[in-house]
């Protein structure tokens, strides 16, 4: 098992399978489910594992978001304009929603979201990740409920 420091400046002791906290330095097993309130989950070859269950396909957060992109790709060609405030407030950049239908990829460009080490694995379940972090430790409700306030306010317009 390689690791990088890419995204991470913490160090220290690490076992394998587990990795510092790059806000707090505590020390999280991933697989274990042993991990600070700053932990996200684990992207492994670009999904979102072993996270939070409003995070992940099939949780709250990634159903609001299927949501809205549908609704964004549904909609007149004047209504995603008067849509890109409320994304904007939510801190997700319109343009990556138009662009991307991956929702890892929209999660890592928000605001304050920091990166573990990458690791990669060899032979015959070879991969490579990295474990998302953030600083609130309701970061997943809080986007939750604002998420669903967007989605609901751009299902009033549509009518």
């Amino acid at each position: 098992m390689n690791h990088s420091n890419e995204g991470s400046d913490a160090g220290g002791e690490e076992d394998e399978g587990s990795e510092i906290c790059p806000i707090c330095s505590h020390l999280n097993h991933p697989g274990d489910g042993e991990c600070c309130d700053h932990f996200l989950g684990s992207v492994w070859d670009g999904e979102l594992i072993w996270g939070r269950n409003e995070l992940r396909e099939g949780g709250e957060v990634y159903s609001l978001l299927a949501a809205i992109q549908s609704a964004w790709d549904g909609a007149s060609p004047d209504r995603p304009r008067e849509w890109e405030a409320l994304l904007s407030g939510v801190d997700i950049d319109p343009k990556s929603l138009k662009r991307s239908d991956d929702w890892v990829d929209i999660l890592e460009k928000m605001p304050l979201i920091r990166k573990g080490p990458v690791i990669e694995t060899d032979g015959m379940l070879s991969g490579s990740g990295y474990s998302l972090y953030h600083p609130d430790s309701k970061f997943d409700r809080s986007l939750a409920e604002r998420l669903r306030a967007v989605r609901d306010e751009m299902m009033r317009g549509a009518v």
